[in-house]
C-alpha cells in the first residue's frame, strides 16, 4: 500500500468518501456515492450491446438505435435515445423468435435501482421470480400476444439466489434433478441476518431458479469470497449447453431455456473479475466495452460475435457521464465541506472526532502520521497478508500435498487469533494463502467491537496432516472465547 504509506510519511489526514456513512455506522448508507449513475451507464451500454449481439445472430432490432452512454452529452439525451427506442418497440415491436425478452436484475441497490431507472423506460413488465418459467416458455408459442411489444423483468435478491442448505438437500433427495425445474421453494427457510454472519450455511441456486430462464443479467450485487457465487464456470457451461441443445432438438423442458437464445448477455455493473459471476475473465473498456465468452472453450474473446455469453464489465461506469458524476459527487461532498474546512487537524484526533460530524469522523483513516483508533486493525492485517506472501500456498514441493480452503469469523485482530492461527500452519509445515479479508472498523462510539472474517486457502504436506492442522485450528478456536470465532472448511462451488 504504497499510497497509505506516503500518507502516513507525510501527515496527511485522510478521509475515505465510501465510508461516510449515516451517523458514521460501519453498516449506515453511504452518503456520497457514485451508485446510481453507474446503474445508469450500465443499464444503457448494455441496451447497445444487445443491439450488436442480436445482429450478429442475424436479427434486426430497435436497440441498434442506442450507443454507449459516453457518446451523448449528458444523461437527458441519452434518455432520450432510450425513449425512442421505447417508442420503436411499442409501435414496432420485437421479432417474434427473441421474445419474450426477460432481463433478471440482482439486488436492489443503487446501482441495480439506477440501472432499473433506464430499463423502466421501455414498455415493459415485472414480474416474480417464481413466474419465470412461465414466461420462458412462452417463445414456443404461436401467438405471443403482447409479448413483443415490451420487454420483462425481474428483480432476485439473496433469497432468490441461495438456499439453506438443509432445504436443498431435501429438495434433493424428494425430487432429484427435477428440483431445479421448480422455482416454488417454499421450503427455503431463509434468514438474512443468518446468512451474512454464517454464508456456509447456504447453498447456491441462481443456476437452477433463476439462470435459466434470463436473457439478460444485470448483476449489481455485493460479492465477496466467503458466498456462492452467482454463476460459476461449470454452472454456465451447464446452463448453456442445456439450452444449445434444446434449441438444436426444438424441444422446451423445465429448466432447460430461456427464449430462443436462452441466455444473451451478462452486464457486471460490479465488476468483480473472477466475482460473483466467476467466467468475468477481464476487466473490458469504454471503447471495447463488450466481448463474447464461450463457456464451452472457457475463451473469451473481443467484439459481439461467435457463439457465447455477451459480457460487460466496465471499472469506471460513472465516468461516461462526467458532467452527471461530477454534479452528484460534489454536490453530495459539499454537505461536509464546511465541516472539513474549519476542522483543526492539528488538534489530537480524539478531539477532532468529538467536533466533527459522526459520518466524517468515522470515515477518516489516518491523522498525524498515523491510522487512527477505528482503522488501527489496518496494521495487523497487512502483517498477516505479508506472511501470506512469504509462505502462499500451493508451494509445497510435495506431490502428495493436499489444500482445502477455510472461513475463519470473529475478533481475530483484536485476539490474535489470526496470527496464532497461522502459527499453526507453519508447526505443521504447511503454507497459506489469504484469498480475501473481511475487517470493519470498531467504533467506540457506539461500543461495538467488529467481527472479521478471512478466507484462506491452506496446504499441508499430506492428508493427515491437513487432517491434524484443522483439528489443532478448531481447537484454537474453542480455546480462544474472547474472539466470539468460528470455522468453517468451504465447499467450492466452483
Amino acid at each position: 500500500m504504497p499510497f497509505l504509506d506516503a500518507v502516513l510519511k507525510n501527515n496527511i489526514r485522510l478521509f475515505d468518501y465510501e465510508s461516510i456513512t449515516l451517523d458514521g455506522l460501519r453498516n449506515g448508507s453511504r452518503l456520497v456515492s457514485f451508485g446510481t449513475l453507474c446503474g445508469n451507464v450500465g443499464m444503457i451500454n448494455t441496451l447497445r450491446g444487445l443491439g450488436e449481439r442480436f445482429l450478429s445472430l442475424g436479427y434486426s432490432t430497435p436497440f441498434l438505435g442506442i450507443s454507449s452512454a459516453y457518446m451523448y452529452p449528458t444523461l437527458k439525451t441519452a434518455k432520450a435515445a432510450v425513449d425512442a427506442l421505447a417508442k420503436e418497440i411499442a409501435k414496432n415491436g420485437l421479432p417474434a423468435p427473441i421474445t419474450p425478452l426477460t432481463f433478471v436484475f440482482t439486488g436492489n441497490g443503487r446501482a441495480s435501482l439506477g440501472a432499473q431507472e433506464i430499463f423502466k423506460l421501455l414498455p415493459h413488465e415485472f414480474v416474480k421470480p417464481s413466474d419465470l418459467p412461465t414466461l420462458a416458455h412462452r417463445w414456443h408459442q404461436p401467438d405471443k400476444g403482447n409479448a413483443r411489444f415490451k420487454v420483462y423483468g425481474c428483480v432476485v435478491e439473496e433469497e432468490d439466489m441461495v438456499a439453506r442448505r438443509h432445504d436443498a438437500d431435501e429438495r434433493k433427495q424428494q425430487h432429484g434433478d427435477a428440483a431445479k425445474a421448480s422455482t416454488s421453494w417454499t421450503t427455503n427457510t431463509f434468514d438474512r441476518r443468518e446468512y451474512h454472519a454464517h454464508p456456509e450455511l447456504y447453498v447456491p441456486t441462481f443456476h437452477e431458479r433463476i439462470a435459466p430462464f434470463a436473457n439478460v443479467i444485470i448483476n449489481a450485487t455485493y460479492w465477496d469470497r466467503r458466498y456462492p457465487r452467482l454463476l460459476t464456470n461449470r454452472q454456465a457451461q451447464a446452463l448453456l449447453g442445456d439450452q444449445r441443445n434444446a434449441r438444436e432438438s426444438h424441444q422446451t423442458t423445465p429448466g432447460s431455456l430461456a427464449g430462443t437464445h436462452g441466455l444473451l448477455a451478462v452486464s457486471d455493473i460490479s465488476c468483480d473479475i473472477d466475482g460473483s459471476v466467476q467466467f468475468l475473465s477481464r476487466t473490458s473498456t469504454i471503447d471495447r466495452p463488450f466481448y463474447v465468452y464461450d463457456a464451452f472453450r472457457h475463451h473469451a474473446h473481443d467484439g459481439v460475435d461467435g457463439e457465447g455469453v455477451l459480457m460487460m464489465g466496465i471499472e469506471q461506469l460513472a465516468s461516461e457521464l462526467p458532467r452527471e458524476s461530477t454534479r452528484s459527487f460534489s454536490s453530495a461532498l459539499l454537505n461536509f465541506a464546511a465541516d472539513l474546512a474549519f476542522s483543526d487537524g492539528t488538534k489530537p484526533f480524539e478531539q477532532q472526532s468529538r467536533e466533527l460530524p459522526t459520518s466524517l469522523s468515522g470515515a477518516c483513516i489516518a491523522a498525524h502520521n498515523e491510522l487512527t483508533p477505528n482503522y488501527k486493525y489496518i496494521e495487523r492485517m497487512r502483517r498477516e497478508l505479508a506472511r501470506s506472501k512469504v509462505r502462499p500456498a500451493a508451494t509445497l514441493d510435495n506431490t502428495d500435498a493436499v489444500s482445502t480452503t477455510i472461513l475463519l469469523q470473529g475478533h481475530l485482530f483484536d485476539t490474535g487469533l489470526i496470527n496464532r492461527a497461522l502459527d499453526k500452519v507453519e508447526l505443521y509445515n504447511g503454507s497459506f494463502d489469504i484469498r480475501e479479508c473481511m475487517v470493519r472498523p470498531n467504533m467506540p462510539a457506539q461500543h461495538l467491537k467488529s467481527t472479521s472474517s478471512a478466507v484462506v486457502v491452506l496446504e499441508a504436506p499430506s492428508r493427515s496432516d491437513l487432517d491434524a492442522l484443522l483439528a489443532d485450528l478448531r481447537n484454537l478456536v474453542r480455546d480462544t472465547p474472547a474472539a466470539e470465532a468460528t470455522i468453517t472448511e468451504l465447499e467450492s462451488f466452483d
